[in-house]
């Protein structure tokens, strides 16, 4: 699942700027710690994130999996796997439908393909 963007949700940009304009701003700074009204910030996400995919990866141990995510669950990921801090991840652009192979041995993480999208065209 997505960040949850609490009040946020389903609303404007220009909505949301006009009604949470402090916060908007202050978010856009700090997302990696502040969150929508109600709802997550990305260290949040990662909380919720990383123990369901390590949870997919530890009943799966012998085969290959794919999982379909979001752009914010992937960049949570990466994040904790790679050692990008939340707050720079929209340095690392990602193409709506880029493929990203990891590749994990023993405790290790391996990145083999990050936004890969050329078999797509």
């Amino acid at each position: 699942r997505e960040i949850h963007l609490g009040e946020w949700e389903g609303r404007s940009f220009d909505e949301v700027r006009s009604t949470w304009n402090e916060l908007y701003e202050k978010r856009g700074t700090s997302f990696d710690s502040v969150g929508p009204p109600g709802g997550e910030s990305f260290k949040d996400l990662q909380k919720r994130t990383v123990p369901a995919f390590e949870d997919i990866l530890d009943n799966n141990p012998s085969g290959s999996i794919m999982v379909f995510a979001h752009g914010g669950v992937i960049w949570t990921l990466m994040c904790n796997y790679f050692g990008f801090k939340l707050n720079d991840i929209f340095f690392y652009p990602m193409d709506f439908c880029g493929i990203h192979l990891l590749e994990r041995t023993g405790e290790f993480m391996k990145l083999i393909k990050y936004n890969w999208s050329s078999n797509l065209s």
